[in-house]
């Protein structure tokens, strides 16, 4: 059953005035590979032997996990249609997390008996636990709408790592006949990354989504309403096969306040900057080394790691095309933060 988010917000190509014209400040960087799938053993049944639509169920995550900033420690399927989890409401994040945005259904749904099932578990010690959930053999409400009939399906898992704030999907066995009828977005599943969702006020941030092919996407971005337009069939072009795995690795990891103080004590000059690029770090005293990258929109590194000694170096970036760039700094007593840069010719 499609749900309000969904028929507004997806099925209508986010075509909403409420869409937020803000920067894009590339809060994590994308990896992709190929592992063998793995379904997990001993989880815990979320739908307990019951046919399911749209489950409205929330799991405990186990530990405290960043989402762009925010700790949170549950999520709620009842963000949306197929594998689309957000924290629930009063968490303090209004973030989404679109694993596999189809619309999932368990195949035995017609004759009242499950033939799929959502299992989690943690895995794991303290400080490197993993929350692990999975779609066991999910079918889609589109093709049973539209024929009567459970052929297609996939295996999925989304895992969140705790301490890093790492997102990964796992995808397994998929078998899949017609894109344009299982998917709502024709081409492929919807997956990706939004900021902030806000049902009542129907507010939305920047929405980060896998695009081209499922081999090797590119991440992409809607922060406007124009752009929103343009969503439907330039998502994934297909099915990600049996082994693939995505992986949104956050670049700032510390929503306890640490890395909001570390970017208050950065200071850059001159802003925009053409050859030199001038880095302070305030709260530095002495000689204590301290760390930086320089990133693109995309979250790929265009200056490798570099070592500073004591509170002040300088940048050479006059080699960067002109465009807008992120400083990625590491100190031991903070753990990461982000601070834009702006380079011109």
């Amino acid at each position: 059953m499609k749900k309000t988010l969904n028929r507004f917000f997806l099925l209508l190509g986010l075509a909403c005035t409420a869409f937020q014209a803000q920067s894009q400040d590339a809060p994590y960087s994308f990896t992709r590979g190929v592992t063998p799938y793995v379904p997990l053993e001993k989880g815990i049944s979320v739908t307990n032997g019951m046919t399911w639509d749209d489950p409205d169920v929330v799991i405990p995550i186990g530990f405290d996990f960043p989402l762009f900033g925010t700790v949170i420690t549950e999520l709620d399927f009842n963000a949306g249609l197929g594998a689309t989890l957000a924290p629930p409401p009063g968490s303090g994040s209004s973030a989404l997390i679109f694993a596999y945005n189809s619309d999932l259904i368990d195949r035995g749904f017609l004759v009242d008996t499950s033939k799929s099932e959502i299992v989690y578990l943690v895995e794991g010690t303290p400080g490197s636990r993993i929350l692990k959930i999975e779609w066991q053999n999910a079918g889609f409400y589109n093709e049973l709408e539209e024929n009567g009939t459970s052929n297609d399906f996939v295996n999925l898992q989304l895992w969140l790592y705790e301490t890093s704030g790492i997102i990964e999907i796992h995808f397994g066995p998929t078998a899949i006949v017609n894109n344009a009828l299982v998917h709502d977005f024709t081409s492929g599943p919807l997956i990706g990354l939004i900021d902030e969702y806000d049902e009542g006020s129907m507010i939305f941030g920047t929405l980060y989504y896998l695009f081209g092919d499922p081999a090797s996407p590119t991440v992409e971005t809607i922060e406007t309403e124009d752009e929103a337009t343009s969503l439907f069939g330039n998502v994934l072009q297909g099915n990600p096969s049996d082994g693939q795995w995505y992986r949104f690795d956050p670049l700032l990891v510390s929503a306890s306040g640490e890395a909001a103080a570390l970017a208050g004590h950065i200071r850059l000059f001159p802003q925009p900057a053409r050859g030199l690029l001038n880095i302070e770090y305030l709260e530095m005293e002495g000689n204590a080394n301290w760390q930086f990258e320089v990133l693109d929109p995309r979250g790929q590194a265009v200056v490798p790691v570099q070592t500073a000694r004591g509170p002040r170096t300088t940048l050479d970036i006059a080699q960067l095309p002109a465009g807008v760039y992120f400083l990625k700094v590491r100190s031991e007593k903070h753990q990461m933060t982000l601070r834009k840069i702006v380079k011109v010719d």
